[in-house]
């Protein structure tokens, strides 16, 4: 599900209530030990792939730090700006998470959203 703004727990609501009307008419593979089993392995687990985009320009200038922080919170960094936003300086970022595995759907969610908060504070810090 995709909305613009930051009005995550309404996100959240929408996908599962989206999630429960397919459970009932399809059936998923669950495995006891890996969780939900799909074609990609990296998505096994919940199999719920979260990502929030936004602009970093001062870490922009330092891609490594801003891919050391995102791994030691356990995130995905990519680039998504385009040419437009580069140009003006305005480097925006679909950050993400890079396991589904062993993490509820609200666990993974807030992850993330603590995550893109600790990414952002650090962005605010830099002179």
């Amino acid at each position: 599900t995709l909305e613009r703004g930051s009005n995550i727990k309404n996100l959240y609501n929408r996908f599962l209530n989206g999630y429960q009307i397919l459970e009932k008419n399809v059936e998923f593979v669950h495995h006891d030990k890996f969780g939900y089993l799909t074609f990609s392995p990296t998505n096994i687990g919940t199999g719920l792939k979260i990502s929030i985009h936004v602009r970093l320009p001062k870490l922009a200038l330092n891609e490594n730090r801003l891919k050391e922080l995102c791994y030691t919170l356990g995130l995905s960094a990519r680039e998504v700006t385009d040419q437009h936003h580069k140009a003006d300086g305005d480097f925006i970022y679909d950050i993400s998470n890079r396991s589904s595995v062993g993490q509820t759907e609200f666990e993974l969610l807030n992850s993330v959203c603590l995550g893109v908060k600790k990414l952002l504070d650090e962005e605010l810090s830099i002179n």
